[in-house]
């Protein structure tokens, strides 16, 4: 049996979390947070976009340190290289475990410097067609991806959100590198909410409280669904108000800050075709209020890394889901269980209409899907196993490295 020494020191590397919305990051905060709670010394390194952000600081008492990175020009992209290479050759150089984000840039960088100073690395993808295994690395025929192939498999494990992820990574390093599947989790408010928490929440956000509310979470971005999904939303014939929770605009210390002008363009989209049955509202520090006053979570992502943070939250506040058929969706989301699953235009109007119109099926779905997160997506149990799964495989990895 492994034994962990309980202060050994855990470093999360993410590119953004708070004050920035991006689930990964929130995640990364969060996951830090249950670690230190457990009596593990844990903080996050992530970027400091424009270096309009605290340099250093503690958010729920987990300790935050950022580098600086200008985004938006070729040199401050490599000079990033250079902050990241200073930086964990000093403080980050006497951490324990490191966890990489792959949404962090320069992660091959980190990858491969952790290994080349005995350091026990663990890579996490953050995006199915971004950072996965067969995105990254699985293509031998070109010779960069070889080299790819190489840094990532360095690691000592790999943390797969689904079994999509898990798959592609077993392609390209067969058994080599072990696995540890897992949603990456969120806490879960006690007791569950009810009717009262529905009105009080609608009150506080200013909603009105009768209409049927559909919640939507996350940048007005190409890959979120914009701005089809309005166009789908326009033909349903059934009364509902489709509430967008999310970033309208961004600031400079905020890399989606680049996608301003598209998010705004989806604004006017989103205005223009749905009228007063859509309302857009910027995030804050209270997000579980926009839970309790929907009805639906509404996911029409292209592409996500399944289950994304704000699934998690919707299924422990109790919301049905219904979600585009995606690469790990099937893991989670049990067609008439937990939720609703589509693919195209038909699908959707069907179950769209169906979970809109019968109050019995939604109270059922949203019933199943709170059960689901209870037992599947605590946050706090999902660390212990992490944690062992990083013993664990920290353990083998050093056995074959001698």
């Amino acid at each position: 049996m492994v034994r962990r020494i309980k202060k050994l020191p855990i470093t999360i590397f993410t590119s953004e979390t708070a004050p920035a919305f991006a689930g990964d990051g929130l995640n990364a905060l969060l996951l830090a947070e249950s670690l230190i709670k457990k009596g593990y010394s844990a903080q996050l390194i992530c970027l400091n976009p424009n270096k309009l952000l605290p340099k250093s600081e503690v958010i729920n008492g987990v300790t935050i340190r950022r580098i600086a990175y200008h985004y938006k020009n070729k040199r401050g992209r490599l000079w990033l290289r250079v902050n990241m290479l200073l930086y964990i050759l000093g403080a980050a150089r006497k951490q324990g475990y490191w966890l990489i984000y792959g949404a962090m840039p320069a992660n091959r960088l980190l990858v491969l410097t952790g290994w080349i100073l005995g350091k026990k690395v663990f890579f996490r993808s953050t995006l199915y067609s971004f950072d996965d295994a067969s995105t990254l690395i699985s293509s031998k025929k070109n010779p960069v991806k070889a080299i790819y192939r190489f840094i990532y498999g360095r690691v000592a494990g790999y943390h797969a959100l689904n079994s999509v992820f898990a798959e592609a990574w077993r392609k390209t390093y067969n058994e080599i590198i072990p696995i540890f599947v897992s949603p990456q989790g969120t806490t879960i408010p006690y007791p569950a909410p009810n009717i009262q928490n529905r009105k009080t929440a609608r009150s506080e956000l200013g909603l009105p409280p009768d209409p049927i509310i559909v919640l939507m979470v996350g940048h007005l971005i190409t890959r979120k669904g914009f701005p089809d999904i309005f166009e789908w939303l326009a033909k349903a014939n059934c009364s509902f108000l489709l509430l967008h929770v999310g970033t309208i605009h961004a600031p400079e210390s905020n890399i989606i800050s680049i996608r301003n002008n598209e998010m705004r363009q989806n604004i006017v989209a989103g205005q223009n075709l749905l009228g007063e049955r859509v309302k857009f509202m910027e995030c804050s520090q209270r997000p579980s209020l926009y839970y309790y006053a929907a009805d639906i979570l509404l996911l029409a992502s292209a592409a996500e890394g399944y289950p994304p943070n704000t699934l998690n939250e919707a299924m422990a506040a109790g919301l049905p889901i219904l979600s585009n058929r995606i690469a790990g969706s099937t893991d989670y989301i049990s067609d008439n269980h937990n939720g609703f699953l589509y693919t195209g235009f038909d699908e959707f109007i069907s179950r769209f209409s169906q979970l809109v119109s019968n109050q019995d099926i939604r109270q059922q779905l949203g019933n199943n899907a709170r059960l689901y997160a209870e037992k599947y997506l605590d946050v706090n149990p999902i660390a212990e196993n992490l944690l062992k799964f990083m013993d664990e495989s920290a353990a083998r990895h050093s056995r074959h490295s001698h």
